[in-house]
């Protein structure tokens, strides 16, 4: 089982690799391509351990 400790290093890898937010084709396929790996991890994580707060993942993610 992955700690908390393994969620927040990987929520800051997100937060650090976030694609602009550039209204341009490349920059939303980049930003799509990002939301659907977080979101992949996510359920994984969820899977992992049910007390898994996806919300708070994404919001660390998105470097909030």
């Amino acid at each position: 089982m992955m700690t908390r400790k393994d969620y927040v290093a990987i929520a800051e890898a997100f937060a650090t690799t976030k694609p602009e937010t550039a209204d341009n084709v490349q920059a939303r396929e980049a930003r799509y391509q990002w939301k659907l790996v977080m979101t992949e991890i996510a359920d994984v994580f969820a899977d992992d351990n049910p007390r898994f707060d996806r919300d708070r993942f994404y919001t660390a993610c998105e470097g909030k």
